[in-house]
């Protein structure tokens, strides 16, 4: 319900002319829910993991209206 919230909120703003840049796990349901805007996967570092093996980097999304 969140993200679609989020989403609710990123239309609201595109339809005003507002720019937004937001980032996002790189998840299918994110990508659906945003598929109305520029989403870019980018590769994004986490040092927070219970095993050090798996610290690195990330897929993250970059959703943006421009």
């Amino acid at each position: 319900e969140a993200h679609t919230d989020l989403r609710d909120l990123c239309r609201k703003l595109d339809k005003k002319g507002v720019r937004f840049m937001l980032s996002n796990s790189d998840a299918a349901f994110v990508r659906d829910l945003f598929k109305d805007f520029q989403v870019e996967t980018v590769k994004a570092g986490r040092a927070i993991n219970s095993k050090a093996a798996k610290r690195g980097k990330i897929d993250e999304l970059i959703i943006t209206n421009y």
